[in-house]
């Protein structure tokens, strides 16, 4: 996506995923300075720095300098505990550290009452990079919006805080709303990422069926560290003495950012649970409060105690995210998607348009730019994956494609075809002809040439 966007193409309209603009943009930014990826990860990396650090600021309000330290680790082993993480480069990375300057400028209102501009700024900055990124992740602020709203209406500082905010937002999303808006593509945008992502998630279900998957989601993730920490940080707030208004809004907190992300619960929690990462921090606090070092320690053993924690907690968290087998990997895959180099192979001055469910690695990895709109959509919305097959086949079959190649999986064994894979199929039996398969262990390519009729 990122690629194409440098190429000239639109995203969302010559090209569709369901994740927000400024995701596409880091990745066109990076491909077109370092010609790979490694931009995205020096990103990533100052993201989690960033938010160690505010999770060390905030943490410190509460506990001792080396309690924070250690929370803040902890973080970060959460999440590289994650089953996505390996996949680099998600939204929730990047949303992260705006997350933790939140709580800490919510924090702060504790020490400094007088704050509401900053945390209005902060606020804003936040909510305005979750719309650019994916534009659900925003419903983490939902609740401490209207908490520190309700402290400064009791201030009267009401006005400025909300100002703050909407001026904040406004500066964000103003530079990427003039950029679709200048080359006609506001209605994409629109459709492709806003309606798209208000209706992923959010089939009508019972309030019991609804219950039953995010018990299963608990059931399924338990061993998960953060999920386990979710619980502890509920069970602490539920049984502090924070006054009762402040218990509900942590519940109601923790709840609306589930749904927010994960809606009616159906799809799979690992996805987007790295969103929840704020509240597994909260389990990690209560249970760093919870401890007394110099109670369970003699003093002989505590000044070892600090820094043989740290390097367990360094040591978890570099098995959880170096994978040594990720280098073989990768030459595996680039090798199983790379065609020979010969004249009469799809690229160069031939248009190639690929199908299937390898179809952006196909792309990626020989270097071609998509002639027709391209989508990596969940397999979870049906009918959006209908919708989006169609007109695949429409621009195919209107733009006289020279090749078309299917990689992965695309079309259905069985009788179940949709109406756009029968009609792809015809296409292909009529006007195209199979040239040339590859089965190799990663993927099976087809390549199919037009027919060119006298």
């Amino acid at each position: 996506m990122g690629r194409g966007m440098m190429e000239g193409l639109m995203p969302y309209r010559d090209l569709f995923d369901q994740k927000g603009p400024f995701i596409f943009l880091i990745y066109g930014f990076s491909y077109t300075l370092c010609g790979s990826y490694w931009l995205v990860f020096v990103l990533e990396v100052f993201a989690v720095t960033a938010s160690m650090i505010f999770c060390y600021k905030a943490a410190l309000l509460f506990v001792s300098g080396k309690k924070a330290f250690i929370v803040s680790l902890l973080i970060l082993y959460s999440m590289c505990s994650f089953h996505y993480y390996a996949g680099g480069g998600h939204p929730s990375e990047f949303i992260l550290p705006f997350q933790f300057a939140a709580i800490y400028g919510v924090c702060r209102l504790y020490r400094d009452p007088d704050r509401f501009v900053r945390t209005g700024v902060v606020f804003g900055a936040g909510i305005g990079m979750a719309l650019l990124l994916k534009f659900n992740l925003a419903a983490f602020w939902f609740v401490p919006f209207l908490y520190v709203l309700y402290r400064a209406r009791m201030t009267g500082k009401a006005w400025i805080f909300t100002g703050s905010v909407g001026g904040t937002l406004l500066l964000m999303l103003t530079p990427c709303l003039w950029y679709f808006y200048s080359r006609g593509a506001l209605l994409d945008l629109y459709e492709g990422y806003i309606v798209f992502n208000a209706g992923y998630g959010a089939d009508a279900v019972s309030f019991k069926e609804m219950c039953r998957n995010y018990s299963q989601w608990v059931k399924r993730d338990i061993m998960y560290p953060s999920m386990l920490m979710y619980i502890v940080g509920g069970a602490g707030v539920i049984l502090s003495r924070m006054p009762a208004r402040e218990k509900i809004y942590y519940t109601a907190a923790f709840l609306i950012t589930c749904m927010g992300v994960q809606g009616n619960g159906k799809t799979h929690f690992n996805h987007y649970a790295q969103t929840l990462i704020p509240f597994a921090a909260v389990g990690y606090l209560v249970v760093a409060r919870m401890i007394h070092v110099e109670e369970v320690v003699s003093r002989k053993w505590r000044r070892w105690l600090f820094p043989l924690v740290v390097a367990g907690v360094m040591a978890c968290t570099f098995l959880n995210c170096v994978d040594f087998s990720c280098r073989s990997r990768a030459r595996e895959w680039m090798s199983a998607f790379a065609l020979p180099d010969t004249s009469d192979e799809p690229g160069g001055e031939n248009a190639c348009a690929v199908l299937g469910r390898h179809a952006v690695w196909f792309y990626c990895v020989n270097g071609l730019v998509p002639p027709i709109r391209t989508f990596t959509i969940c397999a979870s919305d049906k009918q959006g994956a209908e919708r989006e097959r169609m007109r695949q086949y429409q621009e195919i079959r209107r733009g006289k494609i020279d090749y078309v190649v299917i990689a992965g999986e695309y079309f259905k064994p069985d009788n179940t075809e949709s109406p756009s894979l029968r009609a792809m199929r015809d296409l292909l039996s009529t006007e195209y002809c199979r040239e040339r398969s590859f089965f190799r262990e990663v993927t099976n390519l087809d390549i199919y040439r037009r027919v060119k009729r006298d």
